[in-house]
């Protein structure tokens, strides 16, 4: 388990991913593109718990650059600001890749959730998932990734901007 809270700059491509715990307690910018991938391991986190300006691409999932297209990693994203990955201009969630509101409302741009990633709200009260999707994009999430808490607490999806939002089925 690691708390940085230095300044950080994204001006290359960044990877964060293996097992432990990192929480990000700095205000992120730049706009270069960043990797979270669990790398075939199980449990691992990364916290952005600060609002963020970072403008760049986002992409996580649990064994992105293994060979073995099976990899049974996960990695968690924990949003602890609802303006964490606000600013990011997108974000794709591969197999893997585990994203919690943990119960506040969170706002991401143009995001993608491919087939074996989750969106989660595991707080213990209801969250909104702010779907930002800019005219001439869109907005894909696949069958299943949206879930609830095993509680009350709910996930609620709302979608603003011109672009196009795809749920499939």
């Amino acid at each position: 388990t690691f708390t940085y809270t230095g300044t950080l700059t994204v001006d290359d491509t960044y990877r964060f991913g293996g097992s432990g715990d990192l929480t990000l307690d700095t205000e992120l910018s730049g706009a270069s593109s960043m990797k979270i991938d669990g790398q075939g391991t199980e449990g691992s986190s990364v916290t952005f718990a600060r609002e963020n300006a970072f403008a760049g691409d986002i992409t996580a999932g649990g064994g992105m650059e293994l060979a073995e297209p099976n990899s049974k990693g996960q990695i968690n994203i924990h949003a602890g600001h609802s303006n964490a990955l606000a600013a990011a201009s997108s974000l794709v969630l591969n197999k893997g890749a585990v994203l919690h509101t943990d119960g506040n409302d969170i706002c991401v741009q143009n995001l993608t959730a491919n087939a074996g990633s989750l969106i989660r709200n595991e707080g213990t009260s209801s969250g909104n998932l702010l779907l930002r999707v800019t005219e001439g994009t869109s907005t894909t999430i696949a069958d299943g990734v949206l879930v609830d808490s095993a509680d009350t607490s709910a996930l609620h999806l709302v979608k603003t901007g011109k672009g196009t939002l795809t749920m499939a089925t």
